[in-house]
């Protein structure tokens, strides 16, 4: 077993609000002519967003060790029709915009990586993300530590705190 310690702040939590549209994450494109590979301009400039909404909102807040993700992506509504609009307005429709949601989660956590706002993405424990209707789009991400002894059991980690004693 692993020795993990326990010096994490658990009781953090960051809101903030990105505006515009979420810009689900694309392939990677090679470039026949370099022989390179390339994120393309669209995403880059998604991401570099993402980090400037972040910094202009909680300036080079870090969150370190396992980390929650709460994300809402509000969408509009193109052209609809009334069916369409009942639908929408008893909530049992949901936004059809391009773009796969996993894509747009891989976007916003690259751009939280790019921001320095969490180390990697490797240290998101949990996503809670959802589509919803706005009449402008924007996006809510909430940040969390989690509870590090809850991680470590789901994890079967050994809990050792800051004295070194095995518990």
């Amino acid at each position: 077993m692993c020795k993990v310690y326990d010096h994490y702040d658990t009781s953090t939590t960051i809101r903030f609000t990105i505006s515009g549209y979420c810009v689900p994450k694309q392939r990677p494109r090679f470039d026949v002519w370099t022989g390179k590979v390339f994120t393309p301009m669209e995403t880059q400039e998604y991401e570099q967003h993402v980090a400037d909404c972040y910094h202009a909102q909680h300036g080079d807040t870090m969150l370190i060790g396992p980390i929650i993700v709460k994300i809402k992506i509000y969408e509009e509504y193109g052209v609809i029709d009334e069916f369409k609009l009942s639908l929408r307005q008893s909530g049992y429709c949901h936004p059809q915009s391009p773009g796969d949601l996993d894509n747009k989660i891989k976007s916003i956590l690259d751009g939280l990586v790019k921001a320095n706002a969490i180390p990697d993405d490797r240290f998101v424990f949990k996503i809670e993300a959802e589509r919803l209707y706005a009449e402008k789009p924007y996006v809510e991400v909430e940040l969390s530590n989690v509870d590090v002894v809850y991680w470590m059991i789901t994890n079967n980690y050994d809990y050792v705190n800051e004295t070194g004693a095995q518990i």
